[in-house]
This record gives structure tokens, C-alpha cells and sequence, in this order.
């Protein structure tokens, strides 16, 4: 039995439109405005992480790390096609292809950054150690005082 006290729902979903093709229901208009800006974003930030992904190429310590952009930048930009597929004619495939291309890019950034952090911490854990040495090596520190004497 139905509940009489609940609202009337729209005949094709709660945003009015007519479902998606596949089964899935339309996205709201101000979403799939974001989706085509996603799309347009993601194109140019991919080309641009290609373009700097071969800048690094050219040097010999760039060729270890400048594979990384590319690939990131063609995951993104194939990311926006894909939403552009999505937009044009609601193939809910292609979205699922594009969200799971922009969770690798995001997984492999956050894997650099942690790195990163790792690295630069003990970068400053070294610099530390150097500067307690270069103290007790000058006579600057606690060793180096009470060594001194009154």
C-alpha cells in the first residue's frame, strides 16, 4: 500500500528528465555543466602535463622521471574525451572509463606526494644532523660548552 502523506514524484526521476541510456538516471542540469567544464580542463591540463612530461625528457636525469607526466597526461586527457562521449550522448561506459582514468591520476599523485614528504623529511632530518655536527665539531654545543668550563 502506498503512503498517502508522501510527495508525487516526478514521472521520470526527481530531476524531471528522462533517464540516461543503460538504465541510469539523468544527471542535473548544472552537473553536466560540470561535467563539460571537467571535460574542456582535463584536455588542456593533459596536453600541458604531456608537453612538460617531454620538456623533462630532454635531460638525461629528466628520462628517469618524465615518463610520469606523460602517462598522467594522457590518462587525464583521455579522462576528457571520454566525459565528452559522456555529454554528448549519455554513454554511461565512458563515464565509468573517465572516473576511473581521473581515480588513477589521482591515486599515482598521491603516491608522489607521500613520497615527496617522506623525502623531504629526511632531507631535513640530514640538515639537522649536519648542523648538531658542525656545533660540536666548532665547540658550539652542550658538549662543546661544558668542555670549556667556568
Amino acid at each position: 500500500m502506498a503512503n498517502p502523506y508522501a510527495p508525487a514524484q516526478p514521472p521520470y526521476g526527481p530531476y524531471g528528465a528522462a533517464p540516461a541510456p543503460g538504465g541510469v538516471g539523468a544527471l542535473p542540469p548544472h552537473i553536466m555543466v560540470t561535467v563539460q567544464s571537467l571535460q574542456t580542463w582535463s584536455k588542456v591540463f593533459g596536453i600541458a602535463s604531456i608537453v612538460f612530461g617531454a620538456m623533462y625528457c630532454l635531460s638525461l636525469v629528466g628520462i628517469l622521471i618524465g615518463w610520469l607526466p606523460i602517462l598522467l597526461g594522457i590518462w587525464v586527457k583521455s579522462a576528457g574525451q571520454e566525459l565528452g562521449t559522456y555529454a554528448m550522448g549519455g554513454d554511461v561506459n565512458a563515464l565509468n572509463s573517465a572516473l576511473g582514468k581521473l581515480r588513477n591520476y589521482f591515486l599515482v599523485t598521491g603516491i608522489g606526494m607521500m613520497i615527496t614528504c617522506v623525502m623531504v623529511l629526511l632531507v631535513i632530518l640530514f640538515y639537522l644532523l649536519m648542523l648538531l655536527g658542525m656545533f660540536s665539531l666548532f665547540g658550539l654545543g652542550v658538549a662543546g660548552a661544558a668542555a670549556a668550563g667556568p
